[in-house]
């Protein structure tokens, strides 16, 4: 049932509401937290970071979910809730959050493989580019033909591996970097 406002009008929930509104509830959850701790100097790349690492967690708990994980947070603390608390309260640590990475990544191969590529043709013209932690790991697969070719058998395997290669790839394109 939705909370209700002080003039018993119902908020909409995150999930009933459009994007632009779900950050705008987040946006004033924040200024409203930092209020009651009196942080003023909370700069504005600090407000996007902070809003970006809320709606990772509240995407995967949901707001309500969220919103009493905070309010639990900022009753038992005297200083402002940092996410790596948020995110150990709400039960998602460092292996969720990479598994839920590698995980978007390969439905973007997928979908890929489905919307921008084709066997006899290869890359449409219009397609986007492929991020290159993703480029590394589908490389480590065989690329994109042997993802449209694999048989539903082996697609679990070839799932497994991405993910495993997708993990491996951030250290070493960063080395590639530096070397």
């Amino acid at each position: 049932m939705p909370r209700t406002a002080s003039n018993n009008k119902p908020l909409l929930t995150y999930k009933e509401s459009s994007p632009r509104h779900q950050m705008t509830l987040l946006s004033q959850r924040l200024l409203t937290t930092l209020a009651m701790f009196q942080i003023r100097d909370f700069g504005p790349e600090a407000k996007e970071a902070t809003l970006r690492e809320w709606r990772m967690i509240v995407d995967e708990i949901g707001l309500e979910a969220f919103d009493g994980i905070l309010s639990e947070r900022i009753r038992e603390s005297r200083s402002f809730p940092t996410i790596a608390e948020l995110r150990a309260r709400a039960g998602l640590g460092k292996i969720d959050q990479d598994a839920t990475e590698s995980n978007e990544a390969w439905e973007f191969v997928c979908r890929y493989v489905q919307k921008h590529w084709h066997p006899e043709v290869g890359r449409y013209d219009n397609a986007p580019a492929i991020p290159p932690q993703i480029d590394y790991a589908l490389s480590q697969i065989g690329g994109l033909h042997a993802l449209h070719d694999c048989s539903v058998e082996v697609l679990p395997r070839m799932h497994r591996d991405f993910v495993d290669a997708y993990r491996l790839a951030t250290p070493k394109l960063e080395n590639r970097r530096f070397a």
